[in-house]
C-alpha cells in the first residue's frame, strides 16, 4: 500500500536541472503547460523535514545521501522519453523514481555509452570526455577518467558501509573491474548477476579518486566534488543546504524550446530543512519556497482548492515505503497458504479509505501513475 504524493508548486518553469513539471498532455484544467522557451536565472527555493545524514552514498544509504544535484551516476533514464516539459515520449514518468526500469529507457551520463557482451557477462563503460568535476583541491576542475570511475565502483562493491556491497554481495564478489584507456570493463563470474550488476549502475555516485584518497570519504559537505549541475557550498545543520550553478557542467537540453542549451538553468537552489508541516505550508503560502511535496491528502485538497494559483503534480511514492515482514522460514509463515490466508482476511481497502482518505494504490510495483492539475 503506497500513498500520493502532491508535488505542488508556485512556478511553472524549470526545476533543477532544466526539466519542467509534466503538464497534463492536453492543456485542460490548470496544470503546467509546455515551456515556451526557457529562461536562464533564478533560484528554485524548497523545503524538507529530513535532515541530511551524509554527503557519501558509500557511507550512508544511496536515498540518504545529498548529491542528487551535485554527483551524477554511470547512466541515468532517459528524460526526453518522459514528459520533458510536454515535448517528451512520455514513455515513462520519471517521477518519485517510479520511471519502468528497462535498459531501453536508460542513457547515458558519465558513461556516453554502456554496452555488454551477448553470454552477459561482460559490461563495457565507455566513459564521456569533456566531464570536469567541480572546481575545488584536491580536483582542481580536472577532467573525470575510467580510474575514477573504476575507483568508485570498486569502493561500492567492497566497502562494508556501501549500500551495494551490503545488498549484492554476490554479485558485487562476483564482479572483477578493470580500465582499458577511456574503458572501464566489469568482467561477471557468472551471467546470472547481470541484472543486479547493470541495476547497481544507475545507483551509485561516482567520486574523484585523488578527493577519496586525501579525504577518505565525501562524507563531509565541505569536502563535497561532484560533476553535477550544482556544487554545494554552504551547509548549517538543521536550517539549510545552498547551491550554486555548476558554470562548468557538460550537459546540455535534449529537447524541446532551448534544446542545446548549456544547462543548468538555474543559478542555483536553496533548500531549507524545517522539521514541521505547518512552517512548510507557511513558507509555500507566503512565497518563500517555490516547491513542496506533501503525502496528507487532506492538507494536499486545502492547497488545491484555497490557491488555485499553485500547481500540482499528483504520484505514487516509489521510495522506502514502511512494511512489516514476515520470516518464511519459519513455522506457520513458511507456508504459503498461511501467508495467503492472512493476506486475505486484511481489508486493505479499508486501511487505505481510512488512514489515506483512499489516496493510494493496494498494488503499484511496477506499475507507477501521476496525475496533474
Amino acid at each position: 500500500m503506497v500513498m500520493w504524493v502532491f508535488l505542488i508548486t508556485a512556478i511553472a518553469g524549470m526545476i533543477a536541472v532544466g526539466c519542467a513539471p509534466p503538464s497534463d498532455g492536453n492543456g485542460n484544467g490548470n496544470g503546467p503547460s509546455p515551456v515556451k522557451e526557457p529562461q536562464y536565472g533564478g533560484i528554485l527555493r524548497t523545503a524538507t523535514t529530513q535532515t541530511p545524514v551524509g554527503f557519501d552514498d558509500a557511507i550512508v544509504e544511496h536515498r540518504a545521501a545529498t548529491t542528487k544535484l551535485t554527483h551524477e551516476e554511470v547512466w541515468e533514464g532517459d528524460w526526453t522519453l518522459g514528459d520533458a516539459g510536454g515535448y517528451g515520449t512520455r514513455e515513462s514518468p520519471w517521477i518519485g523514481g517510479g520511471g519502468l526500469n528497462r535498459l531501453e529507457h536508460k542513457a547515458g551520463a558519465l558513461a556516453e555509452n554502456v554496452e555488454w557482451t551477448t553470454d552477459l557477462t561482460t559490461i563495457t563503460l565507455h566513459i564521456r570526455p569533456g566531464v570536469y568535476w567541480h572546481d575545488k583541491p584536491p580536483t582542481n576542475g580536472r577532467e573525470i577518467t575510467a580510474e575514477d570511475v573504476a575507483y568508485s565502483l570498486e569502493r561500492q562493491y567492497t566497502l562494508s558501509t556501501a549500500y551495494m556491497y551490503l545488498t549484492y554481495p554476490d554479485a558485487c564478489a562476483a564482479t572483477t573491474i578493470s580500465v582499458d584507456g577511456n574503458k572501464v570493463v566489469l568482467e561477471l563470474d557468472d551471467p546470472k548477476y547481470f541484472v543486479e550488476v547493470i541495476t547497481m549502475l544507475d545507483y551509485m555516485n561516482i567520486y574523484p579518486e585523488d578527493a577519496l584518497e586525501t579525504f577518505g570519504d565525501m562524507n563531509d559537505w565541505e569536502n563535497s566534488i561532484g560533476t553535477g549541475p550544482f556544487i554545494l557550498i554552504d551547509y548549517l545543520s538543521d536550517d539549510h543546504l545552498t547551491y550554486v550553478r555548476n558554470d562548468n557542467y557538460w550537459r546540455t537540453n535534449p529537447i524541446g524550446p532551448g534544446e542545446g542549451d548549456q544547462l543548468p538553468y538555474l543559478d542555483g537552489v536553496e533548500t531549507y530543512l524545517v522539521p514541521d508541516d505547518a512552517t512548510q505550508d507557511s513558507l509555500l503560502m507566503t512565497g518563500q519556497i517555490d516547491i513542496l511535496a506533501i503525502t496528507d491528502p487532506e492538507r494536499a485538497q486545502y492547497f488545491i482548492n484555497n490557491y488555485p494559483q499553485l500547481e500540482y503534480i499528483k504520484y505514487l511514492d516509489d521510495f522506502a515505503s514502511p512494511i512489516i515482514s514476515m520470516r518464511t522460514d519459519r513455522e506457520p509463515y513458511s507456508d504459503v497458504r498461511v501467508r495467503q490466508a492472512l493476506m486475505l482476511a486484511i481489508d486493505n481497502q479499508q486501511i487505505l479509505d481510512t488512514l489515506y482518505s483512499g489516496e493510494g494504490a493496494l498494488l503499484k510495483w511496477p506499475i507507477m501513475y501521476y496525475e496533474s492539475g
